[in-house]
């Protein structure tokens, strides 16, 4: 195996911080590398727990990666994670803009949701939470964050098993 952080590895290609380190002339033409590493910066952000951070970026970025890459998988997943940390920093600093394009992403997941893909029904679940909590309706945000944690929870993804028992905790401290 490679130690990707070793200085003395022979491949300076393999070294971790130039992955991130580009430019768009270096990748002219290479659009799915351009679709990878937005999503790649995205998710250093959003799992540092730097929501307000996250949901300027998301702002700013936008549909940039589903608008490079319209097939590939990371759209949802990476959909979702804006979504997250819209709700986040609307819940944090009320500001309306974050409010309006969280519930615009919360509609297309729900849309994919009701079309047919099961494995991101528990997205909806989680973000409709989201929204309730930010409306102030504590019952039902409270029953449809425990929903979402039990449907996670029986998928056994754990990573978001984990950030939806953090932003239901901090609903809860609210």
């Amino acid at each position: 195996t490679v130690n990707l952080s070793d200085p003395s590895c022979d491949n300076p290609s393999l070294h971790l911080g130039d992955i991130y380190n580009y430019s768009k002339e270096d990748h002219k033409g290479n659009v799915m590398h351009l679709a990878d590493v937005l999503v790649a910066e995205g998710e250093l952000v959003f799992w540092h727990e730097e929501y307000e951070v996250s949901a300027k970026r998301a702002l700013i970025v936008g549909e940039s990666h589903a608008t490079l890459a319209p097939l590939n998988y990371l759209n949802q997943i990476e959909s979702f994670h804006r979504a997250v940390a819209l709700y986040a920093a609307a819940m944090k600093t009320k500001k309306p803009r974050y409010k309006y394009a969280a519930n615009k992403i919360r509609k297309r997941i729900s849309k994919w949701a009701h079309y047919g893909n099961t494995t991101i029904h528990y997205y909806e679940m989680f973000l409709s939470a989201e929204k309730l909590a930010l409306e102030k309706k504590h019952n039902q945000a409270k029953l449809k964050y425990e929903s979402a944690i039990e449907a996670v929870s029986r998928l056994g993804h754990l990573h978001h098993l984990g950030l939806f028992n953090e932003r239901y905790s901090d609903f809860l401290l609210r």
